[in-house]
């Protein structure tokens, strides 16, 4: 697709103010903590502050207005850069996967990032932040239905370009997509109660071996008894703790997990406050890894990883 004057397809508007609070942010509040400690005054730092917003406001946009990406028979193509200028071509059969993640705020703004992975990288080729998640996913499914060769290619225009009406069509008629699996809420209550993360119980190990000496001044003078009580309920606090926070970080990761299937490629879509969503090409699945423990095994339930060739784990 091409935007006004064939220049390719530009970013959402509201990408401009999001990625320059983005960028200033941490400076925003190291400028706060400088002027207290200073004595300079709120007045001081709020103008500090309101300077490098309105400078990186200037650089988003004159980033917004020359970013731009357009899909050509044969390639991807992204120009961007302010200060310099920058050219990518980014062939459809490289390309292995097209995620789409958007965080709470970015749900509210109606915004999504897109991060395209390919075979045998080790980093993301290229990322397009950010775009409408309508045309996020159009443009997942429609890099996926070039690579793949199917007939997205053969009805495009004389240029190659697909226009808005046309993707429309391309969507309607594209593979049927079948529901694998889709958790339910006592499958992600469940996924919580199993989890467990024991880097909190390390730490203790640690703090309590005796490695960190400025720690055993603040043991209190008491009976072996009292001792032993103190540390046996400072361990299932701690336990306590560790199983609330592998809880969480399960209920977040997995919330609202879906698995699809549409022709020759896998979908998912998972996440609470940062939504992802992508597709896994069936030819580059590698290796299927199912595991359990104890209790799953008790309440019939397994884990299922899935890693495909040339792509992070």
């Amino acid at each position: 697709p091409r935007g006004r004057g064939g220049r390719g397809v530009k970013l959402a508007p509201q990408s401009v103010p999001y990625r320059a609070l983005q960028k200033v942010s941490g400076f925003v509040v190291i400028a706060f903590f400088v002027a207290n400690s200073n004595d300079w005054g709120l007045p001081a730092a709020a103008a500090a502050g309101g300077g490098v917003l309105l400078a990186a406001l200037a650089y988003e946009i004159a980033y917004y207005r020359r970013f731009a990406y357009e899909l050509t028979p044969d390639t991807l193509d992204i120009s961007s850069g302010v200060i310099s200028r920058r050219e990518r071509e980014i062939p459809y059969r490289r390309i292995q996967n097209v995620d789409v993640s958007q965080s709470v705020i970015q749900r509210g703004l109606g915004i999504a990032a897109v991060d395209l992975e390919t075979a045998g990288g080790s980093s993301t080729e290229g990322s397009i932040r950010f775009v409408k998640p309508d045309e996020a996913t159009r443009l997942r499914r429609e890099v996926q239905r070039r690579k793949s060769g199917s007939s997205a290619g053969e009805t495009d225009g004389a240029d190659g370009t697909v226009g808005a009406d046309e993707a429309g069509v391309l969507d309607a008629v594209g593979p049927e997509e079948e529901e694998l699996f889709a958790i339910s809420p006592g499958e992600l209550a469940l996924v919580g109660a199993l989890s467990f993360d024991g880097r909190l119980i390390g730490l203790l190990a640690l703090l309590s071996s005796g490695s960190v000496p400025v720690l055993s001044g603040f043991i209190p003078e008491a009976s072996a008894t009292a001792l032993t009580a103190t540390a046996i309920v400072a361990v299932g606090g701690l336990f306590l703790v560790s199983w609330l926070l592998g809880a969480g970080v399960a209920f977040s990761n997995y919330y609202g997990f879906r698995l699809s299937r549409a022709g020759d490629e896998l979908r998912y879509e998972r996440g609470l406050f940062r939504r992802y969503s992508g597709s896994i090409p069936t030819e580059k699945v590698q290796t299927l890894t199912i595991s359990d423990n104890p209790a799953k095994r008790a309440l019939g339930y397994a884990s299922l990883s899935i890693e495909t060739a040339g792509y992070a784990p």
